[in-house]
């Protein structure tokens, strides 16, 4: 109710999965320079994601968003938390952002736990990913496809975030 659009990912993140996150990382400070108005609306909430479940100090996101300039933009709550505390928090938000891997046999499973909460979902997935399939044919979201060679281009994650933030 503040104005911002909160986009939420929650869960682990896998080691095959960091690239894709880094990836995203620099679509965000693209598009703060690209749409700094768009950007300065948008705040992305990292939960679940520590080092191990319970380790509240366990910040695996926030150095990276660091480095990647676009601190002030993401938050992280490390610690895990229960399944329903999970879709409550997703069913708050503006959007759920899922992150997969380098690796096409991932179908990460919080994908289901998105298309639950009913809130519009960005994806950033393997192309043989099953996740794209389901995804794109519930009519859920927005996905970037990515190979084990080949991320999509800060600049399209930008792009496609900004269209997807704009959309009514």
């Amino acid at each position: 109710g503040d104005g911002r659009f909160h986009m939420i990912y929650a869960g682990a993140l896998l080691p095959a999965g960091f690239v894709v996150l880094d990836r995203f990382l620099h679509g965000l400070r693209i598009l703060r320079e690209q749409a700094p108005r768009v950007a300065a609306k948008l705040a992305v909430h990292f939960v679940g994601t520590g080092s191990s479940p319970d380790d509240a100090q366990g910040h695996r996101v926030l150095p990276r968003a660091r480095a990647a300039g676009v601190e002030e933009m993401v938050d992280e709550h490390p610690h895990r938390i229960g399944y329903v505390d999970t879709l409550n928090h997703l069913m708050h938000s503006s959007a759920v952002l899922v992150l997969g891997s380098t690796e096409p046999h991932y179908t990460p499973s919080k994908v289901f736990q998105a298309m639950l909460s009913k809130r519009p979902v960005f994806a950033l997935l393997h192309r043989d990913s099953t996740a794209v399939g389901m995804i794109r044919s519930a009519r859920v979201g927005e996905v970037l496809t990515l190979t084990e060679g080949e991320l999509p281009s800060a600049d399209s994650v930008a792009t496609s975030l900004r269209e997807f933030i704009e959309r009514p």
